[in-house]
């Protein structure tokens, strides 16, 4: 998907757990994305836990441009 420019992307081995936790966290909150590093080290996971927490089974990550991920 694609969001004032920036795409998104959620990987095929997304867990219904995932989206279930994704879900109820958006409802529960101001509704904030926030893009954190990945277990490489990469900033381009998709999380809206307000810890900025990984969300376990919710595999969604921000696409970079130029190389760089906004």
């Amino acid at each position: 998907m694609e969001i004032d420019g920036q795409r998104f992307v959620l990987n095929a081995d997304t867990k219904r757990r995932g989206v279930d936790r994704f879900l109820n966290l958006q409802n529960q909150d101001d509704g904030r994305w926030y893009v954190i590093k990945n277990q490489r080290g990469v900033a381009n996971k998709v999380t809206n836990d307000p810890s900025r927490a990984a969300i376990g089974g919710f595999f969604m990550y921000a696409e970079s441009r130029g190389g760089r991920t906004v």
